[in-house]
């Protein structure tokens, strides 16, 4: 009795088709998140141009990906550490490891001492032998992450590029404005770690109303960012609410 011939597919085409190719239905994380993005813009546009203030709350609270944006991490400035500084002294309240400090607090609890205190923790966590990182470069390395100039760009050009418009002008609220800071310092492995939030507050404007500087809406970022100063390692993101809803 005759045996019979394997089946064994005759062209290159049949053989993708056994083995599994791509469908062509396939969309990419990216795809879906682009996708979501212009009909955010889309929603953006039409709605401020209606003036539905109500619409534009809805399509904000509905863009889930608002709630995780990468940023570039500060660590850069042109200005000089002690004006970075007296922006951290002037316009921001320290919480350094559980240790709260405030613009106008009472004798030794204010933000100037905050950073004072700061540096201890830099200097106590860097004297330990079996720490690699030097005290100065971990100070020298958090005062741009934390002055409100340098910590607020990035997330101010995020937001614009992904909610400004010819009909709506994101901007920074700086009137009044106190940043908080929450900033978590430890020593592992070696090195030193750290983990820091800062809340920021922007405006949506439309341009037609842009010249009564008061915001049409206005929404809160906060940045939470996770660095390794022995390796130069560290990750940024931005989570957005709406502050009017």
């Amino acid at each position: 009795m005759a045996t019979a011939a394997p089946l064994v597919p005759s062209s290159p085409a049949s053989i993708a088709f056994v083995l599994g190719s791509p469908s062509r239905d396939f969309v990419s994380r990216e795809d879906v998140r682009e996708q979501k993005i212009r009909k955010l813009q889309t929603n953006l546009v039409r709605y401020s141009r209606l003036n539905d203030k109500k619409m534009v709350l809805r399509s904000l609270e509905e863009a889930t990906f608002l709630t995780s944006l990468e940023l570039d991490v500060a660590d850069q400035s042109e200005y000089s550490s002690f004006d970075l500084e007296t922006e951290i002294i002037t316009h921001t309240t320290l919480d350094v490891n559980g240790l709260q400090f405030l613009q106008q607090g009472e004798s030794g609890k204010d933000t100037r001492n905050g950073l004072a205190m700061l540096k201890m923790f830099c200097d106590r966590m860097c004297d330990d032998n079996s720490v690699n990182v030097h005290h100065r470069a971990v100070y020298k390395t958090l005062i741009p992450k934390m002055a409100p100039s340098t910590a607020s760009a990035d997330p101010y050009f995020r937001l614009n590029s992904l909610l400004g418009s010819s009909d709506l002008l994101v901007m920074p609220i700086t009137q009044n404005q106190i940043i908080p800071i929450e900033l978590n310092l430890f020593a592992s492995g070696g090195s030193v770690h750290m983990r820091m939030t800062e809340k920021f507050r922007f405006g949506l404007f439309r341009k037609v109303d842009v010249k009564h500087n008061t915001p049409w809406i206005t929404v809160e970022a906060t940045s939470t960012e996770r660095a390794n100063f022995g390796t130069g390692e560290s990750t940024r993101f931005l989570n957005l609410s709406v502050a009017d809803a």
